[in-house]
């Protein structure tokens, strides 16, 4: 049984969890440092800006996360496997990936004690994200 305070604690918690996440997604990313987390998370951010590539039509859209090509270490995977086929994000998308992953791990274990844990992260997140993307576009 929930009660109206017990939400509100709950929430309360999940807020102070997040706060340093949410305010470091609401500013502009700067170069993720190179290793291979980053890598593999470059790759990840590669396969997110494809998945949108293939079902938005906004050819604006993808000047915020996506360049042609890269020889940067955040690439490093993707040149590796790439046959021709792979996209390559922006060096500010891997960026703001990576601020993603961190805000998902450090909360991580209380998400998944509450009900719907994958919309309640994305609830608390998706705000400092859109804040983010109207600065990049400015």
């Amino acid at each position: 049984v929930s009660t109206a305070s017990s939400t509100v604690s709950s929430t309360v918690g999940l807020v102070d969890i997040l706060r340093p996440y949410t305010h470091a997604l609401e500013m502009l990313p700067g170069t993720p440092q190179p290793g291979l987390q980053t890598s593999t998370l470059g790759l990840v951010a590669g396969f997110l800006v494809r998945a949108v590539q293939d079902n938005i039509s906004c050819l604006g859209c993808f000047d915020t996360v996506k360049v042609p090509a890269s020889s940067s270490p955040t690439a490093a995977l993707i040149v590796n496997i790439d046959r021709g086929g792979l996209s390559y994000p922006r060096l500010s998308f891997v960026g703001l990936v990576i601020k993603l992953e961190k805000a998902a791990s450090a909360s991580v274990t209380a998400f998944l004690k509450r009900r719907r844990p994958v919309q309640q992260l994305l609830g608390a997140v998706l705000p400092a994200v859109s804040r983010n993307h109207a600065r990049m576009r400015a």
